[in-house]
């Protein structure tokens, strides 16, 4: 899907903040806030089951 919104200054620069730190587009840093806010707020749900070939990165 692709949208259209309009921010007010505030907002802007905090989404052109974090795209930098994420080295990601403004629009990439939007997609990835929306994901985390709706899964924060219980609107997505995260998939439950992890591919076993999946690489992860970490320790436990």
């Amino acid at each position: 899907m692709k949208l259209t919104i309009e921010l007010e200054a505030a907002t802007s620069i905090a989404l052109r903040r974090l795209a930098s730190e994420l080295q990601r587009s403004p629009e990439e840093a939007a997609a990835l806030a929306l994901r985390e806010a709706l899964i924060g707020s219980g609107m997505l749900e995260l998939p439950t089951d992890l591919d076993e070939g999946s690489e992860t990165k970490g320790e436990a």
